[in-house]
Order: C-alpha cells, then sequence, then structure tokens
C-alpha cells in the first residue's frame, strides 16, 4: 500500500455507547418482581374500604375527600390527627381522593403501586450492598410475597406503612452510596430521604442503629474508616430520631392512645414483647392463621410461655453471636429484626393490640438475609437445587398470600375470617358491630354485647354498645355504657361525646356542653362533635358562642348543608341578616332544593328589604312545597 493508500483511510467511527448490561439486568429483574407482585395482589383493586380506621382516615374524613389543596396541606402539618402526625401520609391519601374520588379501588392500587416499588428497591439495596444476585432476588421476593405484609398493601389506612417504607430504603440506598464515595450530597439524600419517612410514619425511628448494623456486615466499614467515625456521623441522625419519636409520643398522648403504667404494667409489656417476637418468628416460618388484630392479654401471660419465649430468643441470639465470624450475615439478620421491632414491640403499649403484621414489613429485611444467606451456606447440594427449593419457597408463600389478600375485600369477610380464628376476637366483634349499627342497630347490639362479655373494660366495646343502645331509643343504657366506657378511660372521645349528646337531649345542657368541650381538647377537628357544641349553645341562647363553633365546624368540613343552615339560623337570631343569607345559598348551592332553606331565605332578605329577591325566594320554596304558602299571598 502506497502514500495514496494511507490518505484514503477513514479515521475510525467510535461504536455507539451501550446501556450498561448490569443496569439492564437490574431493570428485567425488577419487572418480573414487580409482575409477580401484581399478580398476587391483584385482586385489591376491586375492594372496597372496611370499617377500621378507614372510616377516620379516608370514608369521613372530609379534609381528605376534598382531595388537595391549600387548606388540606395546612392541615395535613397542623397536627396531629388521629393520634399521629405524619403529613405526608394524609397528603398521598388526598391525592388519591383528587385522582380517584369516593373509588376504593384507586386507593388500593396506590398503596400496591408503592409497595411494588418497596419490592425493587429492597433488590437494587441488598445487590448494591451485596454485590450477589440471586440471595438478593430471593430477598426481595420473600418481602414481595409474605403473607405478613398483606396487612400493610390491603389495608388503605396502612398507606403510612408502605410509604415511609419507600422513603426508608431510598434513604438505605442513598447511605449505601455515601458509604462508597463520602460525598455529602449522598449524605444529604439519606437525611432528607430519612425525614421523609418519618413524616410519613415513625417506623424507621432506629435507621441510625440499623445503620450501623450495616457499617459492621456487609459494608465493613468499621473496620475502613474506625468505630468513631461511623458512630459520629450518625449524630444528625440520632438527634432526628429523637425528635420525631419525641412528636410520636406527644402525638399518641394527646389524644388518649397511650396505654397508662396502670392500665398494663410494665413486667405484663415486657413479657408481651418476649412472647410477641417468638410469635413474629413462628409466623414468619409458617404464616398460616394470620388475623387482622391480636387482642393483647388481659392478666398476666403463663410464667412457661414467657420463659419458653426467652429461652428461645436467648438461644437463637447466642447461635447468632458464636457464628459472628464465619456468618456475619447471621448476627446481622437477627439484630435488624430486633432492633427495627424495638418501637412497635408494646414497651410503649398503643391501643390494645398484642402485636401486628404489620409491624414486620420492615423487620423481616433482616430475617430474610438472615434465612436467605443462611440456608445457602449450609447448603450440601448444588446451586440450580438451592435454586429450585428457594423458587418453590416463594410460590408456596405467594398462594397462601394470595388466599390471605381475599380477607381484606370488605369488613364482614376481614372480621369473620378473624372470629373463625377466635371467637373471642373483641376487635373483630366491635368492627362487626360499626358495620351493621346504621342500617341494623338490633344486630349491631348483639355483636357489642359480645364484645363486653368477652373483654369487659374495653372502652371501644362500651361505647358502641352505647350507641347501639341510643340509636334504639334506650337512651338509660346508653348513658351506663358511656360511663363505663369513661371509667376505663376518662378521655374517650366517642364515649364523651355520647354521654354529652344525651345529656343534652335530658335537659343538662350545661353537663353536655363540658363532655363535648373535651371531646374537641383531644380531637379539635372532630366536625360533628363541634356541630353539636353549636346546638348545645343554641339551645341556651348563647349565640355568639353557637356562631362561633359553626364557623369553626365549617373550616373542617366547608360542604355540609346542615351546617351553613344552622349558621344562618343563628345569624338571624344576632341580627345578621346579610351573613345569614349568605350561608342560606351556600346550603341551596351544595345541596338539592330545600323549600326549607329557600322559606329561610326569604325571610332573611325580607329582614334586609330586599323584597324582590324575597318574593323570589319564598314562590321557589312553595312550588316544591305548596303547604309553606302563606294564605293570602
Amino acid at each position: 500500500m502506497g502514500i495514496r493508500g494511507i490518505h484514503d483511510l477513514k479515521p475510525a467511527t467510535p461504536p455507539p455507547p451501550r446501556l450498561n448490561r448490569t443496569w439492564i439486568r437490574d431493570a428485567l429483574i425488577c419487572a418480573g418482581l414487580a409482575a409477580l407482585t401484581t399478580v398476587v395482589y391483584a385482586p385489591v383493586y376491586s375492594f372496597d374500604f372496611v370499617n377500621y380506621d378507614d372510616p377516620i382516615y379516608v370514608v369521613e374524613n372530609p379534609t381528605v375527600n376534598h382531595g388537595l389543596s391549600l387548606r388540606g396541606l395546612v392541615w395535613a402539618f397542623n397536627g396531629p390527627h388521629e393520634s399521629n402526625w405524619h403529613p405526608l401520609t394524609w397528603l398521598s391519601l388526598m391525592l388519591d381522593a383528587s385522582l380517584y374520588g369516593n373509588w376504593a379501588g384507586g386507593f388500593h392500587l396506590t398503596n400496591l403501586a408503592l409497595h411494588v416499588a418497596n419490592v425493587c428497591l429492597v433488590f437494587l439495596f441488598w445487590r448494591r450492598v451485596t454485590r450477589e444476585e440471586g440471595p438478593s432476588i430471593c430477598v426481595a421476593a420473600l418481602f414481595a410475597v409474605h403473607p405478613q405484609h398483606v396487612e400493610s398493601v390491603a389495608w388503605v389506612t396502612e398507606r403510612k406503612d408502605v410509604l415511609s417504607t419507600l422513603f426508608g430504603l431510598l434513604a438505605l440506598i442513598a447511605y449505601a452510596r455515601y458509604a462508597r464515595t463520602s460525598r455529602r450530597r449522598d449524605y444529604a439524600m439519606m437525611v432528607v430521604s430519612f425525614v421523609l419517612s418519618l413524616m410519613s410514619k415513625q417506623m424507621f425511628i432506629t435507621f441510625p442503629l440499623l445503620l450501623l448494623l450495616l457499617d459492621g456486615w456487609p459494608l465493613g466499614r468499621f473496620q475502613a474508616s474506625g468505630w468513631k467515625r461511623c458512630s459520629g456521623e450518625k449524630i444528625p441522625l440520632f438527634i432526628l430520631a429523637a425528635i420525631f419519636s419525641g412528636v410520636a409520643l406527644y402525638a399518641q398522648s394527646r389524644q388518649g392512645a397511650l396505654i397508662t403504667l396502670e392500665q398494663m404494667s410494665f413486667p405484663l409489656r415486657a413479657a408481651n414483647a418476649l412472647v410477641s417476637c417468638v410469635a413474629y418468628l413462628a409466623s414468619t416460618l409458617w404464616p398460616m392463621r394470620l388475623s387482622f388484630f391480636y387482642p393483647r392479654p388481659v392478666g398476666a401471660l403463663p410464667w412457661e410461655q414467657v420463659l419458653g419465649a426467652g429461652m428461645v430468643l436467648a438461644g437463637i441470639s447466642c447461635a447468632v453471636y458464636w457464628q459472628r465470624r464465619r456468618r456475619p450475615y447471621l448476627l446481622f439478620g437477627w439484630l435488624w429484626f430486633l432492633v427495627a421491632l424495638l418501637p412497635v414491640i408494646g414497651l410503649v403499649q398503643i391501643a390494645s393490640q398484642a402485636r401486628a403484621d404489620r409491624y414486620m414489613y420492615v423487620p423481616h429485611l433482616g430475617l430474610f438475609v438472615l434465612l436467605v444467606w443462611g440456608v445457602r451456606s449450609c447448603w450440601p447440594l448444588e446451586r440450580r437445587w438451592l435454586a429450585l427449593a428457594a423458587t418453590g419457597w416463594v410460590v408456596g408463600l405467594a398462594l397462601i398470600c394470595r388466599q390471605q389478600v381475599a380477607t381484606w375485600r370488605d369488613t364482614h369477610a376481614l372480621a369473620h375470617h378473624a372470629l373463625a380464628l377466635n371467637p373471642d376476637n373483641v376487635m373483630a366483634l366491635i368492627t362487626l358491630g360499626a358495620a351493621t349499627l346504621k342500617d341494623s342497630p338490633q344486630e349491631a347490639l348483639k355483636y357489642y354485647q359480645r364484645a363486653v362479655l368477652v373483654a369487659p373494660g374495653v372502652e371501644a366495646a362500651h361505647t358502641g354498645l352505647g350507641r347501639a343502645y341510643r340509636q334504639l331509643g334506650q337512651t338509660d343504657q346508653a348513658l351506663q355504657e358511656f360511663e363505663r366506657a369513661l371509667q376505663a378511660n376518662p378521655n374517650w372521645v366517642g364515649a364523651l361525646s355520647g354521654r354529652g349528646r344525651i345529656r343534652v337531649e335530658r335537659g343538662d345542657i350545661a353537663q353536655g356542653i363540658d363532655d363535648f368541650l373535651r371531646a374537641l381538647s383531644f380531637e379539635p377537628d372532630a366536625y360533628t362533635i363541634r356541630n353539636n357544641l353549636a346546638l348545645a349553645y343554641f339551645q341556651l341562647g348563647e349565640y355568639e358562642q353557637s356562631a362561633e363553633q359553626f364557623r369553626l365546624a365549617l373550616t373542617i368540613e366547608p360542604d355540609s348543608v346542615p351546617m351553613h343552615q344552622n349558621l344562618g339560623l343563628v345569624c338571624m337570631k344576632l341580627g345578621r341578616f346579610e351573613e345569614a343569607a349568605h350561608h342560606f345559598r351556600q346550603a341551596l348551592d351544595l345541596g338539592p332544593p330545600s323549600p326549607e332553606i329557600l322559606m329561610d331565605l326569604s325571610t332573611a332578605y325580607g329582614k334586609l328589604g330586599r323584597l324582590p329577591e324575597a318574593q323570589e325566594a319564598y314562590e321557589s320554596a312553595i312550588k316544591l312545597e305548596p303547604k309553606f304558602r302563606v294564605p293570602g299571598t
């Protein structure tokens, strides 16, 4: 080849950029995990809300039902509400209300989407920190289909669980990047994600301790960076955890959800914590008799049961510690389980459950690592047989999970499933009572009577029984049940409200007002109680206080036709005819044409001297209801 041939050569063209094969593989794995999760949980799109916290979180919550708004944003942060401060959870429910209205299936699909995202993040996180694909897939698949996670996914109220875990997993992934790069922006992203998680639910309150566990295995940062540095960089996280712990305790105590030591002693709490830990382990391995509610023990637990539970936990702890050098993942997984479970183990007792399946959503991440890596290290056969066994394990859990999902389709399915496992499940009886109270108070009465019989002293059971008696017109018995509920818990809002209504009906208006005011001190957003308080003030002739309470109620439920009408009537009493006419018009705009409200509007216009408008409202009223015609007109 001559010089001419050399000049004819063209410069080499660089090959087109290719996507990183690892990312393509990860995307395909995530797609497979998402498909598995969706197939198992697909029925939730047709599920209804259940009468177990869903009413107060969504169905009967006017702020949520109005969708995203500036007022809703302020309300979400200006908590606590329903014994919790989790503004991001409220905002996500408001967004669903904006998108889906009152279609329960939409709320369920959002929960499912968040769970699918969490499953993918679990895989990506463990593959990133361990650099092992197969075990990470198995852990994510177990997380996707374990039946104990159904409560977190299929229950709309537990939006807080899947949402807080989403941000918690993002914080873990950001920390994994920070551990490799030491970049400040990765640390900042971790802190932001951690705060967002705590603003959804304070479940990841032990996050700094979980990071220290990761520093030991699999990141190995104690050897590389030293104990002091690893601990020191967690100090801001510990401060945030302490702040949000205080917020959670304040929110629970503010609205009377915390169980006092007089109601449940610390030795009983500790004993229940030991037994619950073992129950969680048993349900992880054999998730068959799962219920939406496990009643807490009333008296002392059998000493042999507590001793046995303690011995099991001590034995596992000794075994994993003994294997800490050869198999560090065993100690890591065990400690993750215990540390992640610590906020909800019951030493600080909330409500009346002994334990709850939803509490295992995060602790399972450690147990699954312990099981998957532990089984692999002890497996004597070829890896293909290990993969086959893991697949069978996941498929078996998926089938059980699908059955468990079906129990959440509606209130009756949920409660009857719980009663089939335990006929004395007090919360199942209370839930059925609440579900049937409106349409069949006599049937509700039977459920509540059974609940009081199997668990005397449970304030929710006595309150429900009081409501059933009141609806049946048996006010003496209703008052007795409200009193019994308040003996069990003097701050129980439902009993205070019920007793207040009966007192007002009997003419003890001042005492009824005291009950309403006390109830509102715990739940200031209870607009129905404010409405009842305003009516009580009206009966006393204290029209200014009545108007003030109606206005406060309307800030919570601005679309209430009766409250606009009532406030208009109060304004008429106060001589504020322009304001009265405004509220009558609002009531007419929000609801169907009402001859009563039109007559009130006609009267208000007449007082203002706006006679043509008064005549027009009057004629509209008598067209709808001729009996309102004034003789001679």
